[in-house]
Formats: structure tokens, C-alpha cells, sequence
């Protein structure tokens, strides 16, 4: 109920004030379905369709679910600054407690038999937003980026310094990390030398494991201790 009315709350107050759109109404329908697909690239003209938007013009109401912090775009990261500006974004719903609202998960439906699609989602979007609030008071600030490439590789999160000294972290909805979960670390770490600082595997279990040079596996609460 209290999520109902905060959304509810959003629409007839917050968004008035600050864009004179004119399908206000339908921003749950559009949360719904970034909830739904939470943390993943955005593919504007897919999500459109699904939501009932014109390609062309669902760009203002992301906009405005951004500046209202319900939505936070994740840009994609290039060692070519241009070439960063032009990809995809991810897309991830800002309050976890929302996300899970907007799919109907529940703390019986996520820990019987879940749907890993959406436990993914919900974990992955968390941890995202948690990395973007740690980043912004930490003395390094560093850039937040993800990398997924034509070749296959992906990994979920980059923190970049100023210094070009990247982090670069895999987010798992298990508690068991595997070896395998570290391949998109080792090539990137591979490929960036001196530049690559560490490579996390963040699950939910409470292993600390080591994966070779520079890469080790943590439980998802390492981030705040």
C-alpha cells in the first residue's frame, strides 16, 4: 500500500512540477516493465513497444523518471571516450523496495524457487545503485560504467579513477561464486595491465575467495565494510 501511494504521489505532485508531459498516468505501466527487465542494456524502441510509446518520443519520460530518482541510467564504458557516448545504457529501478513492488516479489517468492530472472534483476540493480551511492563519497570518486562488447565479454560494473585505475565487478544472485563467473575479469584484467587494480566477484553467500591475480570473490555485504 505504501508503495501504491508513493507511486501515486509522484505522478499527481512530483512530475507536474517539473515537465509538462502529457501521459503522466502512464509512468507505472513504464516502471513496470524497467522492473520487470531491471538493470539491463536499455533498448529504447523494445521498451517503447512494450509500454505503449512512440519510439520518438518516450526519451522525455526517462528523462524524467531520472530526475525524479526512480530510474538511474548506468552508461557503457569504452577505452574511446567517444565511443562510450554513443552506446546503451543499463537501466535500473533506484529503490529496491520499489522494484520488488513493481514484480510482485515477495520475501517468500524470492527465496522458494525464484524466478532468476527477476532475483538477478533485483540483486543486480541494488548492488548497482548501493556502488553509485559508495562512489559519490569516497575520496577517489570514481566513474561508474559497465562493459559488454560484440566479442562476448561483459562485466557488470566499472569504478574508474581519474588515474585510469579501474575496478571491475560481476554481481551474482548465488552463494556459491565459481571460477567461470571470473572469465570476463581475467581478460579485461589481461587486457588493461597496470590500470586493472582488482576484479570482484560480489555474491550472496559469505566465501571470500581467491581467483588468481587480482581477482577474488566476496559476499555482497564487503561493499559497506
Amino acid at each position: 500500500a505504501w508503495f501504491e501511494s508513493y507511486v501515486e504521489r509522484i505522478i499527481d505532485r512530483d512530475a507536474p512540477e517539473v515537465a509538462g508531459l502529457q501521459r503522466l498516468r502512464d509512468l507505472p505501466t513504464l516502471l513496470r516493465f524497467i522492473a520487470a527487465n531491471n538493470a539491463v542494456e536499455l533498448n529504447v524502441s523494445s521498451l517503447a513497444n512494450d509500454a505503449g510509446f512512440a519510439s520518438r518520443t518516450i526519451g522525455p519520460y526517462l528523462d524524467l523518471l531520472e530526475t525524479l530518482y526512480l530510474v538511474y541510467r548506468l552508461p557503457a564504458w569504452s577505452a574511446n571516450i567517444g565511443r562510450r557516448l554513443v552506446r546503451r545504457p543499463r537501466i535500473a529501478i533506484v529503490d529496491s523496495g520499489l522494484a520488488t513492488h513493481l514484480t510482485n516479489s515477495s520475501p517468500a517468492s524470492l527465496s522458494k524457487n525464484p524466478n532468476p530472472v527477476v532475483l538477478g534483476g533485483l540483486v543486480e540493480g541494488f548492488t548497482i545503485v548501493e556502488l553509485r551511492k559508495l562512489a559519490s563519497v569516497s575520496d577517489a570518486r570514481p566513474k561508474l560504467h559497465y562493459l559488454r562488447e560484440h566479442g562476448g565479454m561483459e562485466v557488470d560494473v566499472l569504478l574508474e579513477r581519474r588515474d585510469g585505475g579501474v575496478v571491475a565487478i560481476e554481481i551474482k544472485a548465488s552463494s556459491s561464486p565459481r571460477a567461470q563467473d571470473t572469465r570476463w575479469l581475467a581478460q579485461l584484467r589481461d587486457r588493461l595491465g597496470e590500470r586493472f587494480i582488482q576484479g570482484v566477484v560480489l555474491h550472496l553467500g559469505s566465501d571470500i575467495v581467491a581467483f588468481g591475480d587480482r581477482i577474488r570473490a566476496l559476499p555482497l555485504s564487503a561493499i559497506w565494510t
